[in-house]
């Protein structure tokens, strides 16, 4: 073939082949660029990461925009995670809706792919910016809930199970869920230890800093055991004079050490931070006001009233300002300047609202400008007028500090997280203890000045509320008999609905907006109520001539005692120091068994009954009491009180139970059971021996015995071994009137709890916590926790124990038998058995437990006549003898009104047989009607 002819097929197919090729390098090469671009884009996104976590914003912003710039049309991964390093960034700078707003586009874009993970991780960043930056944890708490629940579909990282259990244990502690936050600190603990280092030193440290702070919340000594956790992690990588302790570490471990009023140690610690302060020179204006404080515990009035003067000098705001007033009139009013005090805390008031020229100036209560410290102000300025008018004796101070101290009880009702476990009250109450304890002082003067009853009602009822486990639905400030019944009705509608959605997990906003109705319509009984008009008094509630109560409450400067019953009356006990010695003594001698210096033991027994016991019982002592105990008075066992101090020995010592029977209360009046029950049993009981897997000889030796003595004694049915689960409870724990559990318990762990037999299951692990029973309804009429510590718990201020016997309580239950130390397992069964006899004998739960103790002590040695062996046994009730049900008073009356028609027919029937026999129809025609 000719040369030509070949030549340009072979160029054309040259060429062709050059193109292709051209094109294909072409066409990889774009592709490897954009592969290279995405890698450029990860890089600078993981600087910037750095960057934002160094809070280096500047140059973290910058990097982010510029791979923003980068992204091509399908990098939508990167463009989220883009979004969520700026909506991280933005929360860190507390710029909140640029925060939520790139937050929301992450999570509108991953949603459009179906993005699992990257849903979660938007649902955290939202949620995060929302409450870091906006401050708002009610809503925030909705998108961590939505995290939680998609950790439950994948294997997540535990870094993003870290992330959501952190939020949300943080979150329901701002939102006074305290019993949440714990749930949410177990599963972050039992996360670390199953982490295999997958989690950093500073993540591990920070968890354990966060469970401190709850437990801060609590007043629990547990605070400082998890404060020591963090802050030997941060000591080992970062040295002794690091940030974390500076910053974190020792502000908390010297409020906790306020709180147990070892106010020196604090003041030691607050000390090392002035002087870690100066050596960066800096000054920390928080740790001159927590000194300042601390200072005045001390009662160092003059250094705390100049270090509160420094840190008002330092306010860079207007809230500091307010803080520093408030610091100064409560130093001014220790310091017996009732005027001074007065002065400086009106200006606090005038900063918060400087468009009020008025002196007496009181907002509405929802209209409060800070909600969470302005009741203590009120609190404090209602004290300083008080004192003003017990100097001057001048009736317009006591008038002014009527209205101020309950203004202050309201408005903290009013703006406290609303939450129906007991723990919220623990928050509420020693925010406004001021409150409390200067209108029990008010009501005192009152009382001392006319001998009123009315004021002996309303200082009852001041206990009584200042002790109420449950929110404001269950206090009697706000039930009324002026109250409208179509309040009543909405009120109680809403409460209904509230509890079905917490049954049903329902989001929290939902929620919150039934709590924001609830809180309307107690505003609107408040009103009505007149809350600013003396007097506000309650009915107490009656009982029988042969009971009374005792209701304690410790103040500040004062044990209040009000009674009722055999006789009635407001006591002030001052000597304080005194008897918080005598109880720990007291306490210490009947906990542990110990034989030495019997004569110290009656000495101490004898000393604190007449303290606390002998200035309130009439002459003749009553049949039975219902002791209603506050703060160090709830370690103690009242029927090893001594009447007197003649006796020689343990086993004839005078001991109070010898001449009443005796019950306690946490609370004046509760709840009590509707007697709706589902089944036809009368008794269960579980027993739970768990020796195979402790291992202890003789672990409970006896509890399979106890429960085969409760089927003897009542019939029902027992679980005993296997079948004694948490599941098996749940399942009948409504069911029955009386509940008989053998278990072991234990108050020594973060969260009191009752073991059954282990099980497999995150719900029903074996382990039922108190925070489950609280929100269970066991609406029995009796339950008898054989089981150790089962009345021990964390003591709140003014609010009780939280132990396993107050959630039964709370859940309905109307008797609860516990224990207040570990039991002797002879002796325990030996009184279980005498009481069974006598509660089956007809004896109310209270009274049998009493006559079995006296039994008990009749038949025993000299040995076991220790009150460790009996007195650790107490009866918990939640009425009081002699106060009916609702719906067995309504059932008593229609019982006498029925009898009483029934003897009026046949009288009447009697009657006229006799007049047809035996009287003439004319002579009752003509009496006279006197004559009938």
């Amino acid at each position: 073939m000719p040369f030509y002819k070949i030549l340009p097929n072979r160029v054309l197919a040259g060429v062709v082949f050059g193109l292709l090729t051209l094109f294909l390098s072409v066409a990889c090469t774009g592709r490897l660029l954009a592969g290279d671009q995405d890698d450029s884009v990860r890089a600078i996104q993981a600087e910037a990461s750095t960057w934002v976590n160094k809070r280096l914003y500047k140059e973290a912003y910058t990097a982010l925009k510029r791979a923003e710039s980068m992204l091509g049309e399908q990098s939508d991964a990167l463009k989220i995670r883009n979004d969520l390093l700026l909506s991280k960034l933005f929360m860190y700078q507390q710029e909140a809706e640029a925060a939520i707003q790139y937050g929301k586009s992450a999570y509108d874009l991953a949603s459009r792919l179906d993005l699992d993970t990257l849903i979660l991780e938007s649902n955290l960043a939202i949620g995060e910016a929302i409450y870091y930056a906006d401050g708002n944890a009610y809503s925030a708490i909705y998108y961590f809930e939505e995290a939680e629940q998609a950790l439950n579909s994948y294997p997540y990282t535990v870094e993003i199970k870290y992330r959501t259990y952190y939020n949300l244990l943080v979150c329901n502690r701002a939102m006074g869920k305290i019993d949440n936050a714990l749930q949410y600190g177990i599963r972050l603990e039992h996360l670390i230890k199953t982490s295999n280092g997958g989690l950093g030193k500073s993540a591990i440290a920070n968890c354990y800093y966060i469970i401190g702070r709850n437990y801060l919340e609590m007043y629990s000594p547990k605070a400082l055991q998890y404060f020591l956790k963090a802050d030997s992690i941060m000591e080992s990588t970062a040295g002794k004079a690091n940030y974390y302790r500076l910053n974190y570490y020792y502000p908390q471990v010297a409020m906790y050490y306020n709180q147990q009023k070892k106010h020196q140690i604090a003041l030691d610690y607050l000390t090392q931070i002035q002087v870690l302060d100066k050596d960066a020179d800096r000054t920390n204006a928080q740790n001159i006001f927590d000194q300042s404080w601390t200072y005045m515990y001390l009662k160092q009035y003059q250094k705390a009233e100049d270090k509160a003067s420094d840190y008002l000098h330092l306010s860079n705001t207007r809230s500091d300002s307010v803080l520093a007033y408030k610091t100064l009139g409560k130093i001014a009013l220790n310091k017996g300047q009732a005027e001074k005090a007065c002065s400086l805390l009106k200006k606090a008031v005038l900063l918060l609202y400087p468009e009020q020229q008025t002196n007496d100036f009181i907002p509405n209560v929802d209209e409060m400008m800070d909600p969470y410290n302005e009741p203590d102000i009120y609190g404090i300025l209602g004290s300083s007028y008080l004192a003003l008018g017990q100097e001057k004796n001048n009736p317009h101070y006591f008038k002014k500090a009527h209205q101020y101290l309950w203004f202050a009880l309201n408005g903290a009702l009013f703006n406290r997280p609303i939450v129906r476990h007991h723990n919220a009250q623990v928050t509420l109450t020693r925010h406004i203890k001021e409150a409390y304890s200067s209108l029990l002082n008010y009501y005192y003067h009152h009382y001392q000045q006319s001998n009123s009853m009315a004021y002996v009602d309303t200082a009852a009822m001041l206990i009584n509320h200042s002790k109420a486990s449950i929110i404001k639905s269950n206090t009697q400030l706000f039930q009324s008999a002026s109250v409208p019944d179509s309040l009543k009705v909405s009120r109680n509608s809403l409460l209904t609905r509230i509890n079905e959605l917490q049954r049903k997990g329902a989001a929290a906003d939902s929620i919150f907006d039934y709590f924001f109705k609830l809180e309307k319509i107690d505003a609107q009984i408040s009103q009505i109520q007149q809350i600013y008009e003396e007097p506000v008094f309650q009915e107490l509630p009656r009982i029988d001539d042969e009971s009374m109560y005792i209701n304690y409450l410790w103040g500040e400067d004062a044990i209040h005692i009000v009674t009722d019953g055999r006789i009635k009356g407001f006591y002030r006990l001052t000597n304080l120091d005194k008897i918080d010695s005598l109880t720990q003594l007291f306490y210490s001698r009947v906990s542990k068994l110990s034989y030495n210096d019997f004569n110290s033991f009656q000495h101490q027994g004898y000393s604190l009954y007449k303290e606390i016991l002998d200035p309130v019982l009439p002459d003749t002592l009553p049949e039975s009491i219902v002791i209603i105990p506050d703060e160090k008075l709830l370690l103690i066992p009242f029927e090893a009180l001594l009447m007197t101090n003649g006796g020689v020995s343990y086993f004839n010592a005078d001991y109070l139970i010898r001449h009443m029977d005796i019950s306690y209360s946490p609370y004046l009046k509760m709840p009590t059971t509707n007697g709706d029950f589902e089944s036809e049993d009368v008794a269960i009981s579980f027993a739970y021996n768990s020796q195979e897997e402790t291992s202890l000889p003789g672990y409970l030796k006896n509890a399979e015995e106890e429960a085969r003595s409760v089927q003897a004694a009542f019939g029902g049915s027992i679980s005993i071994g296997k079948e004694a689960s948490e599941t098996n409870y749940k399942s009948v724990n409504a069911t029955a009137r009386i509940q008989h559990l053998a278990v072991h318990g234990t108050a020594q762990e973060e969260i009191p709890y009752l073991a059954f037999r282990n099980e497999e299951d995150f719900e029903n692990d074996g382990q039922l916590y108190e925070y489950e029973i609280f929100n269970m309804r066991i609406p029995a009429e009796l339950v008898i926790l054989s089981a150790c510590e089962s009345n021990m718990g964390e003591i709140a201020s003014s609010e009780g124990t939280i132990s396993l016997s107050r959630a039964f309580l709370a859940a309905g239950t109307a008797s609860v038998i516990s224990s207040l130390w570990t039991l002797n397992d002879d002796a325990a069964i030996e009184i279980f058995q005498r009481f069974l006899a006598s509660y089956r004998n007809g004896n109310i739960p209270s009274a049998a437990l009493s006559d079995a103790k006296r039994i008990y002590l009749a038949n025993t040695d000299e040995i076991k006549a220790h009150p460790y062996f009996w007195a650790g046994l107490i009866a918990n009730i939640s009425k009081l003898p002699g106060q009916p049900d609702d719906e067995d008073h309504f059932h008593t009356i229609l019982a006498v009104l029925s009898i009483i028609i029934i003897v009026s027919v046949y009288v009447v029937y009697l009657s006229k047989d006799a007049n047809v026999g035996n009287c003439p129809r004319h002579e009752s025609d003509n009496r006279h009607p006197h004559d009938y």
